[in-house]
C-alpha cells in the first residue's frame, strides 16, 4: 500500500483504498452494515473512483453525506 493510501485510509475509517495498474484511485465501504435502501435510493456506493488522490477524497467525502439521509 502506498504512504497516500494509508493516509486516506487513516482519514476516512471504514473505507480501503489503492491505486490501480491504470493509476486510477479507488475506494470501497468495508463496514459490516449494509447500505439501507433509502441509502441506496440516495444514490451511496459501495465503490467509487478517481484520477488523484484529491479526487478520491472529494468523492469519499460526497458518499459520507448521502450515506447520512
Amino acid at each position: 500500500m502506498s504512504d497516500e493510501a494509508a493516509h486516506i485510509e487513516a482519514e476516512f475509517p471504514g473505507w480501503r483504498v489503492w491505486r490501480s495498474g491504470t493509476d486510477r484511485w479507488w475506494a470501497y465501504r468495508t463496514s459490516s452494515q449494509p447500505l439501507s435502501i433509502e441509502q441506496l435510493r440516495a444514490g451511496c456506493r459501495l465503490l467509487v473512483q478517481a484520477d488523484t488522490p484529491a479526487e478520491l477524497r472529494v468523492q469519499i467525502h460526497q458518499e459520507i453525506a448521502r450515506a447520512a439521509v
